[in-house]
């Protein structure tokens, strides 16, 4: 959540085993609860990007913009 800014948001996390492999579902309100206001999420999957190559390559110490 944090990669998308939404660490004040309302989530909830479910997960399950009765596939081949663990899956987890996240789901975000992209409303945020107090102030009404919509979350960005434009470019979005760039930001999914960086985020899973760091954690690739856990060498790298910060995310190139």
């Amino acid at each position: 959540l944090a990669v998308l800014g939404l660490t004040e948001h309302q989530a909830m996390f479910v997960s399950h085993t009765d596939e081949d492999h663990p899956h987890l579902h996240v789901m975000v309100s992209t409303v945020h609860h107090y102030s009404g206001k919509t979350a960005n999420l434009a470019f979005s999957w760039k930001k999914f990007s960086r985020f899973a190559h760091v954690k690739r390559h856990p060498d790298l110490t910060r995310l190139r913009h």
